[in-house]
């Protein structure tokens, strides 16, 4: 058995990288969990704003027939629902006329054609001129609200001081565990950058914004010729400091129909388009590869330390590897575990120790991707 000067010093980098290298986690830096903004207090019906929950569709006849009844039903004392659908989908205008005596309701349409400008955009646009409400809160077809309190949780956080309010959203049950972790894992990081800072962009589909300062600044103006990307570019374009509100409680979440394989791929290759026109990427991305760095550098020296142990049959080095390894995966199956769970999201911890390995690989692969697209199918502009 060899106990050398490089023995000890390889066993303290190892003990040290197992112990620090979890805390350099998402899932640790969850400072926005407790966070609360001053008048969060829930509000009487007296003083609750108008509110308009905002829809825009393309061929989800069948999801606004499953969703729409939920949105609707919200104990909320004034609200609309506004849905801009495209003219000429004869399902989807089947399904608003079965909804039309209910006073809440109003939709219109966008033209068949256009051109110059993303139709996802322009029917967000259309849909807040039409809307009746200073606060437009925006989602999808595909998404449904966990309880009848939506409306009611996020316009708590409707206050003089605030111009965004993000809420939780993420998958069903039905959906992987792998696409709930990363829409969490991503989540953690806006959250945090959101929260007491100016935020940098939103993953979730549950977004409220003030109408007054959407059409003082001309809506979407400045990323108009990208395809998708209106979350992301509303906060974006719109957060200043300290102007974001958070809304993670249980009954202010949204709960996201289960995405075809085509829907997940082409929302992945979206976020790296539209990434390009964010202004604040850089210390968000900074930190996402520091995480990963700290994540991979740990991992990979214990694997070196365990072959040059064998090698040179250092065994003290060789069951010291084996500690840091069993520290490393207790520390972070314990944070992942801690952080996912008032999230209430069906997400083993031991599959959490994977899927954060996992996650820079499959944005490797998500790279390539759209390297290799054709770079048109992400813009309005195909002239």
């Amino acid at each position: 058995m060899t106990i050398d000067e490089l023995t000890l010093a390889g066993c303290a980098i190892l003990i040290l990288l197992a112990i620090v290298t979890p805390l350099i986690n998402p899932f640790f830096r969850k400072s926005f969990i407790n966070a609360k903004n001053k008048d969060d207090d829930e509000k009487n019906d007296a003083a609750l704003p108008k509110i308009t929950i905002l829809l825009a569709l393309h061929d989800n006849a069948r999801e606004l027939e499953q969703h729409l009844p939920l949105m609707l039903a919200q104990d909320y004392p004034d609200f609309q629902v506004v849905v801009v659908a495209e003219k000429g989908d004869s399902e989807t205008e089947d399904v608003l006329k079965r909804f039309a005596s209910d006073g809440h309701l109003y939709y219109t349409y966008i033209p068949e054609s256009s051109r110059y400008m993303s139709r996802k955009k322009l029917a967000i646009s259309l849909g807040v001129k039409a809307a009746k409400s200073e606060w437009i809160l925006l989602t999808e077809p595909t998404c449904a609200p966990v309880s009848d309190q939506w409306l009611r949780k996020m316009s708590a956080k409707c206050n003089d001081d605030k111009n965004l309010i993000i809420g939780y959203s993420n998958y069903n049950n039905d959906t992987s565990a792998y696409k709930r972790f990363e829409q969490l894992r991503t989540s953690f990081y806006l959250f945090r950058k959101a929260n007491g800072k100016k935020a940098y962009r939103c993953n979730t589909r549950n977004l409220m914004f003030r109408k007054s300062e959407f059409l003082k600044a001309d809506g979407f103006l400045g990323n108009l010729e990208l395809v998708r990307g209106e979350y992301d570019f509303i906060v974006n374009k719109f957060a200043r400091e300290n102007s974001t509100a958070l809304e993670l409680s249980s009954e202010a979440r949204i709960v996201e129909n289960e995405p075809s394989v085509k829907a997940w791929t082409n929302s992945r290759l979206y976020d790296i388009a539209s990434r390009k026109l964010l202004k604040r990427k850089f210390t968000p991305r900074l930190l996402a590869f520091i995480d990963q760095l700290a994540l991979h550098l740990n991992y990979l020296a214990i694997l070196a330390a365990l072959i040059f142990a064998a090698i040179t049959q250092r065994w003290v080095l060789a069951a010291t590897a084996v500690l840091s390894l069993l520290i490393t995966l207790f520390m972070r199956a314990s944070i992942a575990n801690k952080a996912i769970r008032p999230f209430e999201e069906d997400i083993p911890a031991i599959k959490a120790l994977y899927y954060e390995v996992a996650h820079v690989w499959h944005n490797l692969g998500y790279r390539y991707k759209y390297w290799r697209a054709d770079k048109n199918d992400f813009t309005s502009h195909k002239l």
